[in-house]
């Protein structure tokens, strides 16, 4: 097992994702933005949950009871019109269950929701709190903010624990664009009722516009755990995934709405969207079926992107006969005539109406593309978003080369390309190298490759670097090749290929990285290290320091291990993560102590709060002798890291047991055991277990 102090850094450190470079980011075939209610779906109720129906058994009393519990302890309104109904049909009538039905019904529209219409419903009721509070939603709705705000404060006021008057509040700010009262009064209302899911959902879809990812991810996962359909937090951790590149969680997300009753047509189409980024094509098209009759323009266009995505030229073609003749359709048609090598056919079809400059960023990347392929020297010179320099700066090399002008195409490379792909950088390498490693017989069908690549359609962009291989030996070709062949999942003939570029150009240090991480995740770590270490001799890096520390100490290389920590951290002075890999890294072996406390109070001020950090210093003060010590900061990362850390609980019960309490060890050994897989050894737990 690696020994890694802070898991999520580790995936900042792969070179290469499981799915490398742009996805769509030329919006060819655009999702379709959700609309604001659809996305944010503050203080509305959705009712009929059905994960979270319970039977209304017992007497009216009982069911009375327990609904004003849920609405106090949970923020719950789903149950209460139809549980109420009931009530009613039977005799029985209760006018705190009766104003409580009007706020559950306003709250999910079941009813007019003007402020005459409620205050005429409520009537003698209507000085109820739970009147007032729909009173304050209806004015809300209807533009009046400020009389809503007054309801809602005057009922904090007099009922300050009531979650639910925190939440309409924090929906006032919301739509006053007060950002921060909105996320601390739902934040308040979350704190008061944990299980408060559309509270939970609210708070997330506020940290998520204030940038606060981590904050929204927690508050939308937290909803999610109490009501695994509720679309709101849904697409919120959705948008969340989509940032970070994970489509296949975004997809999953998604279609757990559709699955819960929420057909929005823009939904779909982000589902759709997701799933073939995720290249789940086969998924894709099923969620995709049913747009076909309402919305077939989009949905025949979808159709043809699948058919790239999936590599099946032949049948985009077909497709593309089911689309109305328009710019996009010829940008299509010269996507599938790149594919096919067919560069004179791409140039025709993005000349027509001079899309190539007018329209899209794509146009213009493949009818650069296309004029490299066809043996031109003028590459289309349509602008392309600065996002996309390094892009342009791989085509415009692509066309130096294809003239014969190496030294040109090598100093674009080195100047421009960085980034081009996630970890992509020419360090430390002269131009002179550079162009030595290049070949202008690979230029014509590689700069169709690259277009087809960054265009997410590597299925396409295979045959096209074959094609360039056949004819030259470049490093860069090999690496893209590499890199085409990884998004689709061959890893045998990607690592095949990253060894031909290092072959080309030994220095090329990205090359080197995503080889290291192929076999770290096969576990071959012996040939990882050696890679890293080439890294390490040719472009020191913080990074790249942790990384060798890291395999060695997997490795038992202990003393190996330490050194390259100490490198790492000289390399990298403030960055929290060396200081705390390194303590990490003294604590295990009980050496050093003293040194490994300064290393990681050193962290705890780089990165206060960190569950990591402290639990690091939470088991030097325990190997020091300094329980008391020891159990608040293991107490203070368990809190912040919600009992959601094996090592964290592993280390508590170890403490807690040594001060004799045997039942919160306890507590913390059962948490733990289905939660330490990181540094740790469940052995280790299981062995404490056995032993209490």
């Amino acid at each position: 097992m690696i020994p890694f102090r802070f898991t999520a850094l580790c995936v900042l450190l792969v070179a290469m994702p499981a799915q490398a470079g742009l996805s769509d980011p030329f919006g060819l075939i655009g999702s379709g933005d959700v609309p604001r209610e659809d996305l944010v779906l503050i203080g509305r109720e959705r009712l009929s949950i059905s994960s979270l129906e319970l039977p209304d058994e017992g007497s009216p009393a009982a069911i009375r009871e327990r609904l004003l519990a849920d609405f106090i302890a949970k923020g719950w309104l789903h149950r209460v019109p139809a549980s109420v109904s009931r009530l009613r049909a039977n005799g029985y009538s209760d006018p705190d269950l009766d104003a409580l039905d009007l706020l559950a019904r306003v709250a999910s529209d079941a009813v007019n929701i003007s402020p005459e219409a409620v205050a005429l419903e409520a009537g003698p009721l209507l000085d109820h709190p739970y009147a007032q509070l729909a009173l304050a939603v209806a004015h809300r709705r209807g533009g009046d903010v400020d009389k809503a705000q007054q309801l809602a404060a005057r009922i904090i006021g007099a009922r300050p624990d009531l979650a639910y008057a925190h939440n309409v509040i924090g929906t006032v700010f919301y739509e006053r664009g007060d950002l921060k009262n909105a996320a601390d009064a739902f934040a308040r209302a979350t704190e008061l009722a944990p299980a408060f899911f559309a509270a939970q959902a609210n708070l997330g879809s506020v940290l998520l516009l204030q940038g606060d990812q981590a904050g929204a991810a927690r508050a939308f996962s937290a909803a999610i755990a109490v009501e695994p359909r509720h679309c709101g937090a849904l697409i919120g951790r959705a948008s969340l995934a989509e940032t970070g590149g994970l489509y296949g969680q975004a997809a999953d997300d998604l279609q757990a709405c559709l699955a819960s009753g929420m057909d929005d047509p823009a939904v779909r189409r982000r589902a759709v969207v997701a799933l073939a980024d995720a290249g789940r094509v086969d998924e894709a098209r099923e969620v995709l079926a049913p747009l076909a009759g309402s919305d077939p323009d989009w949905a025949n266009n979808m159709a043809v992107e699948l058919a790239l995505r999936a590599g099946d030229i032949d049948v985009a073609a077909d497709a593309l006969e089911n689309i109305a003749a328009s710019p996009r359709r010829q940008l299509l048609r010269a996507i599938v005539a790149t594919a096919r090598g067919d560069a004179r056919a791409a140039a025709a079809e993005l000349q027509a109406e001079a899309i190539a400059l007018q329209a899209e960023p794509a146009a213009v990347l493949v009818a650069r593309a296309a004029a490299v392929a066809g043996h031109k020297t003028d590459v289309a010179q349509g602008s392309l978003p600065a996002t996309l320099n390094a892009v342009a700066a791989v085509m415009q090399a692509f066309d130096d080369l294809a003239r014969g002008d190496r030294k040109r195409a090598a100093q674009r490379l080195i100047d421009g390309a960085g980034g081009v792909f996630s970890g992509f950088e020419l360090t430390g390498l002269s131009a002179d190298q550079v162009a030595a490693a290049l070949d202008p017989a690979s230029a014509r069908d590689a700069a169709s490759g690259f277009a087809l690549l960054v265009r997410s359609l590597p299925r396409l962009a295979v045959p096209r670097f074959k094609a360039a291989n056949a004819g030259g030996d470049d490093f860069l070709v090999h690496y893209l090749n590499a890199v085409a062949h990884e998004q689709i999942g061959d890893r045998g003939a990607a690592e095949a290929q990253l060894r031909r570029s290092l072959a080309k150009l030994p220095d090329f240090v990205t090359a080197h990285s995503l080889l290291a991480e192929q076999y770290l995740q096969q576990g071959k770590l012996e040939a990882a290290l050696q890679h890293y270490e080439a890294m390490a001799k040719r472009a020191p890096a913080f990074a790249t320091l942790l990384r060798v520390g890291v395999v060695r100490d997997a490795l038992g290389d202990l003393a190996g291990a330490e050194q390259a920590y100490r490198e790492a951290v000289k390399l990298g002075p403030d960055v929290f993560v060396g200081y705390n890999q390194l303590a990490w890294h003294l604590a295990k072996q009980n050496i050093k102590l003293d040194e490994a406390i300064k290393l990681a109070s050193k962290a705890d001020q780089l990165q206060p709060g960190n569950v990591s950090v402290l639990d690091t210093l939470g088991w030097l003060r325990y190997l020091k002798g300094d329980l008391k010590g020891a159990q608040q900061l293991l107490q203070r990362a368990n809190e912040i890291a919600a009992q959601g850390n094996g090592d964290v609980l592993y280390h508590l019960a170890v403490v807690s047991q040594k001060l004799g309490n045997n039942d919160a060890a306890r507590r913390a050994l059962d948490l733990a055991s289905g939660l330490t897989t990181h540094y740790e050894s469940r052995a280790a737990v299981e062995a404490l277990r056995a032993g209490r």
